[in-house]
């Protein structure tokens, strides 16, 4: 018996190294403003509890976030609960909040409720595919308990072959926010990609072109930005790259309107070690 009890013991102390190699991640330095310590903690039992911690302590205070999550599949559904504690101490500022999240998963539809002290968001996602063609819809709604108002965000990616697509538009009370990008890439040397943004009083577009090809790169891109009651916002850059065997030769040419002069840049990188 005392045999067997030796050998037990043995074997617990010997896989202890291991699991602490294996979820703890520890880091600690000496900057300018004092010693900084990380550590981090994750460890999943049979895939059904979740356990993550992660911690920084300097001389101003510490951050800590802590989740604790149980996981259940019944019904070809997986079902997380999840509780998160986060707390702030930096600078003298002690502030701490929880929430509790609830993940549900059907498939390719995706449902999440989360109770935070401040609101409660509702969100749903479904992912189309349609082979040569794949869209992702997404719903959300918060719920602000101060003050008291409620956020609708609706989200849109899409993908067809070289062609992707995004766009969201997020209601705030009597405010409407709308984002689009479109990105296309007509081969593996060519991108083109437009951005427009639409928050009410601020109106942003851009432009981005890209060509690149045997350590030759050449960008450009143009963006220009409007506010109620402000001068037009216009910039634009060129970018020349070019990889060489001893060095990357960067170019670039800019200009903002908000300067009185446009500005060049000329940068140098080199490959080699010294």
């Amino acid at each position: 018996m005392l045999s067997t009890l030796s050998t037990v013991a043995h074997a617990q102390l010997h896989s202890f190294p291991e699991f602490f190699e294996k979820h703890f991640h520890i880091e600690a330095m000496d900057a300018d403003d004092g010693p900084r310590l990380k550590s981090q903690f994750v460890y999943s039992a049979e895939g059904t509890l979740i356990t993550r911690n992660l911690v920084k302590m300097n001389n101003d205070g510490f951050e800590d976030h802590m989740a604790v999550g149980l996981v259940q599949n019944f019904a070809g559904a997986r079902t997380k609960v999840t509780y998160n504690l986060h707390r702030f101490n930096y600078t003298t500022l002690d502030t701490h909040s929880n929430d509790v999240t609830l993940d549900i998963r059907y498939r390719s539809l995706r449902l999440q409720h989360r109770i935070a002290d401040t609101e409660q968001v509702s969100s749903v996602g479904l992912p189309v595919d349609f082979g040569i063609a794949h869209f992702d819809f997404s719903l959300s709604q918060t719920l602000q308990k101060n003050p008291d108002e409620t956020i609708d965000l609706y989200n849109i990616h899409s993908r067809i072959k070289q062609l992707k697509f995004s766009a969201s538009w997020q209601d705030i009370g009597t405010d409407t926010w709308t984002d689009f990008t479109t990105e296309y890439r007509p081969s593996g040397s060519w991108l083109v990609k437009y951005s427009y943004s639409d928050h009410g009083i601020d109106l942003l577009r851009q432009v981005r072109g890209e060509y690149a090809v045997s350590g030759f790169r050449l960008a450009g891109e143009y963006s220009l930005q409007t506010a109620s009651g402000a001068q037009s916002h216009v910039a634009g850059a060129i970018d020349v790259e070019k990889d060489t065997p001893l060095a990357v030769l960067k170019l670039r040419l800019e200009y903002n309107n908000d300067i009185e002069t446009s500005a060049i840049y000329l940068k140098l990188e080199s490959h080699l070690a010294f």
